[in-house]
């Protein structure tokens, strides 16, 4: 992407050739699917997504976000149009699922999920301030009122099962003193 000026140019990693120039407008941010098949770009305009080999635009929403992140699965986009709102983005349709509005208007420096994608953290430049977002909460809410977007559940985990707390006391050499 570009900090400067309009466009994006692609580049092989392997041979250092430039292998396309993407016509953007202004400042832009990219992003790579997990599965490398898709460039989502993100301008001044819109939200496009470019299917990788032939650099075709497949698609483009008239969103205009600053910054752009793939769940693990790739099926949401992570998107910041104001820098503070994140909005989940259906990847295939580029129709907005959800927005997240944190209980402050920090300004949001990255996004990043958790491997399984049910974890968003949303970093900001206040120091230390980190938002964590449970997708899988959000969504069994929404679920609840007939709003859940229409992707399959997240599955659960091992680590998603309650365990109950366990406490002992070890009362030493001396065994536990009556007052």
């Amino acid at each position: 992407g570009s900090w400067y000026g309009p466009g994006a140019a692609v580049w092989d990693a392997a041979s250092g050739e430039r292998v396309a120039d993407l016509p953007l407008a202004g400042m832009s941010h990219i992003e790579f699917s997990p599965d490398g098949a898709w460039l989502a770009t993100s301008d001044v305009e819109a939200v496009r997504v470019w299917a990788t080999g032939t650099w075709r635009q497949a698609r483009q929403s008239l969103q205009i976000v600053s910054l752009l992140g793939f769940s693990p699965d790739g099926r949401l986009l992570v998107a910041a149009p104001d820098r503070t709102r994140i909005r989940l983005i259906d990847f295939a349709t580029l129709e907005e699922v959800a927005t997240l509005e944190p209980p402050e208007s920090y300004y949001t420096t990255e996004c990043a999920f958790n491997p399984d994608g049910t974890l968003l953290a949303q970093f900001t430049n206040r120091n230390g301030v980190v938002h964590l977002w449970d997708l899988r909460q959000i969504r069994a809410e929404l679920a609840t009122i007939g709003l859940d977007w229409d992707h399959p559940p997240y599955p659960y985990s091992a680590r998603d099962t309650p365990v109950p707390w366990q406490v002992s006391i070890d009362p030493g050499p001396g065994g536990l003193e009556q007052p």
